[in-house]
């Protein structure tokens, strides 16, 4: 069978009439057995842990460097541009914009502080769209964060680069510059999601750079 999933057990809370959230526990990916929690948060049902599928041009770390470096999320393979349309299993797909301000705003709503989230969108030759003035409020990587988010490193001209402070995947967007090519640079300062064709060109695979991926529910 291709790209076929199993989902586990499904809990639904209701208050009154209307549904206020749902958990879906785990996902199966049968195309290899592997397993990932997911999350339903606000709008859209993440894939809380990373996509570990095995994709053409796809990069995993070896076990000593998942021990090496522990504290951070590790697991998962980084993906190649070229293929991360498909490797999301049947029914689940990349993240969109929307997407991600929906987390952002439920975040804002649980912060015991104070935040005034502001969104800038930069439509240039380079597309940006950001997130701003969170900074010492909200912690995206605090133990127990609802994505279950480390910084991630990536693969930078066939190398490994260290975590940091960035969680890097790639992700979309409908006014992207480079089809296919944008990606969110998570931070505690601030995160931005761009698409440029610097570091994405298969034929300069000295800088070329490969990042993460989570998947989310293919219901938007």
């Amino acid at each position: 069978m291709k790209n076929l999933i199993k989902l586990g057990s499904i809990i639904f809370v209701f208050t009154s009439n209307v549904c206020c959230w749902a958990q879906i526990d785990t996902l199966t990916d049968l195309r290899d057995g592997k397993k990932y929690g997911i999350k339903t948060i606000r709008n859209t049902t993440w894939m809380i842990d990373n996509l570990d599928y095995e994709a053409k041009n796809s990069v995993g770390l070896t076990q000593d460097q998942k021990d090496k470096f522990k504290e951070f999320n590790l697991n998962g393979r980084y993906y190649h541009f070229e293929t991360i349309d498909s490797v999301c299993p049947n029914g689940w797909r990349l993240p969109v914009t929307q997407d991600w301000i929906d987390y952002f705003n439920a975040l804002v709503k649980e912060s015991p502080r104070k935040v005034k989230l502001e969104t800038i969108e930069l439509t240039e030759e380079s597309y940006y769209f950001s997130f701003v003035n969170y900074e010492k409020r909200i912690d995206l990587f605090k133990k127990g964060n609802s994505l279950n988010l480390n910084p991630t490193g990536r693969i930078e001209g066939g190398k490994f680069n260290v975590p940091d402070v960035y969680a890097d995947y790639f992700t979309s967007d409908s006014k992207e510059t480079f089809k296919g090519k944008s990606h969110i640079h998570i931070m505690n300062a601030y995160t931005t999601i761009h698409s440029h064709e610097h570091n994405l060109q298969p034929e300069k695979e000295d800088e070329l750079r490969k990042f993460m991926v989570r998947c989310v529910k293919q219901d938007r």
